[in-house]
């Protein structure tokens, strides 16, 4: 057995250790991993466990499945189905096995924790990074990892129970390396919970070591200049946004109660936009809600609500019960007061990040979940059901079509990167080849049928064809932009550059089309007015010149168009006025940077029709 967990900890070392398993190939290797797992342990025969316990998660995949017919984006919706399936898998596993395997499961996940507290420590002390990740991709994803490791860790080393290799001594070293770990990613949801939790765990132990602990780590926040500035916002402009993201977010599942769609939470964040205090509105997209609950409201409605809650809830309800029948006493990971300070340390960082998204926190959630369960008696349970037995195979073959499209992700990926690597070594035709079979393993992936396309167009592919599979795109995913503004950019010249009245209305159609898809784009709405103009169709560029300014006041380009509408309309104290503020605007994108300066920034081609009007010096 001991073989065997070191194994599985090289294993899920080597999966985590790019990105956190949450790009395609490391994702499919960690998934890999556990569905062996999960097949090896299932037990051979049958063994009755409460219904309940198999309900719930049953019915958190049941409405997942179900909604995959309605998915905004099927690529998403494919991988939230494929990671459901596999967690809720190792749980089962794990609470239907004749042995308790999840004690080692945990100190397997607790030694991956500590190779990642390790590394992002050493990468925030020795080489000088700002934030420690380990071989995460997020640091808030890694905080995430190790706040319910370091709190479990910590209770083992209050605990006055020996138990082999999570010994008091040895505990409390984990403990320290892990809390230095979460420190070192500088996160402050991490920090949160470590901290809250580790009150809970207080109220547990009563032990003075614990506030001495806990008094120390604040300290240490308080005195190191970088994790103070972490907390106090200094030098980051958007340290707090995310306040505006749940806003925005909040606001989208009021208004769509029955939610946009699996998957699609970030096409609905950027047409609702996320507007921020400065001199552009809209300075940032979001691409996601921060917020696992949100972002569970916003693309299921009150179905992912209950999706989100109802297996968090249904652990609490576990651990209260438990703990009105039997006390607070116990092994120190399956006490209920320990538990209900685990509960904490994910559910802090799901509520303000994505962090139930990332595989290992997952995974992690899973075993721990599997571990409270099974410490509740079945003796006098209403209903139980038999699993296990027969349903091996069931269980394998359900895993193994679960882990088809994450496959075919996976293929789909490393096509995209070995065309793009070759189409950079000048192997057009190569790349080409790659292409094409990422847009066919993965159909659902807008990025591949792009990057297809772009090839097709760079090996010689006439326009009209390159055209047509773009706007197959276009059809296929109707509220991306990235199809349009690539149609767009096929136009052989700019709107003032038209002689053909068909082409120049199909332009402005185009840019119409992506103003649409990208309401909160005021540069969307800029391009539209230049098409309008150049069409003669003055009215209408005023509108959109118009619009553009509702969404960004600032906008360089709207205020330019407008105010040379309103000169050709012989209003000329007003387009004075709007070419002033175009002009101080200009000025100011100095200061800026990012999508802000190119908002605030007048185009040459835009000064110089200024100029023309007489609106400003040339």
């Amino acid at each position: 057995m001991a073989r065997v967990a070191i194994f599985l900890t090289a294993g899920l070392c080597l999966a985590t250790a790019f990105a956190g398993a949450t790009e395609h190939l490391p994702a499919l290797l960690l998934r890999v991993i556990v569905v062996v797992v999960c097949v090896a342990l299932w037990p051979r025969t049958a063994v009755r466990v409460r219904g309940r316990d198999v309900g719930v998660p049953l019915a958190v995949l049941a409405i997942l499945v179900g909604n995959l017919p309605t998915a905004h984006s099927l690529g998403p919706a494919l991988q939230a189905v494929t990671s459901a399936t596999v967690v809720i898998a190792l749980y089962l596993t794990l609470l239907a096995t004749d042995d308790d395997h999840t004690g080692v499961a945990l100190v397997i996940f607790g030694a991956v924790g500590l190779v990642h507290a390790l590394w992002a420590l050493s990468a925030w002390l020795a080489f000088g990074r700002s934030r420690g990740a380990g071989g995460f991709f997020n640091p808030n994803d890694l905080a995430a990892f190790l706040a319910p490791l370091a709190l479990l860790a910590t209770a083992q080393a209050l605990s006055a129970v020996p138990n082999g290799w999570l010994s008091r001594r040895r505990g409390a070293l984990a403990a320290g390396a892990l809390a230095l770990g979460i420190l070192a990613t500088r996160s402050r949801s991490g920090l949160a919970a470590l901290v809250i939790g580790g009150l809970v765990l207080l109220f547990w132990a009563r032990r003075r070591v614990l506030v001495l602990a806990l008094a120390v780590l604040l300290t240490v926040v308080a005195l190191t200049p970088s994790l103070r500035a972490r907390w106090a916002g200094a030098g980051d402009a958007f340290a707090y946004d995310r306040l505006a993201i749940w806003q925005a977010a909040g606001k989208i599942a009021l208004r769509e109660p029955a939610g946009v769609g699996l998957g699609g939470v970030a096409s609905a964040l950027r047409r609702e936009g996320v507007p921020l205090a400065g001199m552009v509105r809209y300075p940032k997209v979001a691409t996601d809600a921060h917020s696992e609950l949100l972002s569970a409201g916003v693309e299921l409605g009150v179905t992912g609500l209950i999706l989100t809650l109802g297996p968090a809830l249904f652990v609490v309800w576990v651990l209260l019960c438990r703990w009105r029948r039997e006390g607070g006493g116990g092994p120190p990971s399956r006490s209920p007061p320990v538990g209900l300070a685990v509960w904490l340390a994910f559910a802090i960082p799901a509520a303000v990040s994505a962090s139930l998204h990332v595989p290992p926190v997952a995974l992690l959630a899973a075993v721990w979940a599997a571990r409270v369960v099974r410490a509740d008696p079945l003796l006098g349970a209403r209903k139980t059901v038999a699993i296990g037995g027969r349903h091996r195979l069931v269980l394998a073959a359900l895993l193994l079509s679960a882990l088809a499209p994450a496959l075919l992700a996976a293929g789909s990926r490393t096509a995209m990167e070995h065309a793009a690597a070759r189409r950079d070594a000048g192997e057009l035709a190569t790349a080409l080849r790659a292409a094409r079979l990422g847009a066919a393993l993965a159909p659902w992936s807008l990025s591949a049928g792009l990057l297809a396309a772009s090839l097709e167009l760079a090996t010689g592919a006439s326009r009209s064809e390159v055209v047509e599979q773009l706007t197959a795109l276009a059809l296929l995913f109707p509220t991306e932009p990235e199809p349009v503004e690539r149609l767009l950019r096929l136009s052989e010249a700019g709107p003032r550059a038209m002689r053909d009245a068909a082409q120049a209305g199909e332009r402005v159609a185009l840019y119409a089309e992506l103003a649409r898809r990208d309401p909160k784009n005021a540069l969307a709405f800029a391009a539209l007015g230049a098409a309008e103009r150049a069409a003669d169709h003055r009215e209408a560029a005023a509108r959109a010149f118009t619009a553009g300014l509702e969404v960004e006041p600032r906008c360089a380009s709207c205020l330019a168009g407008l105010a040379a509408v309103q000169a050709e309309a012989g209003d000329r104290e007003q387009a004075t006025a709007l070419a002033t503020a175009a002009i101080a605007a200009d000025r100011e994108s100095d200061a800026a940077v990012g999508r802000s300066r190119e908002i605030l920034s007048l185009p040459p081609d835009s000064r110089r029709m200024l100029a023309a009007y007489g609106l400003v010096t040339p």
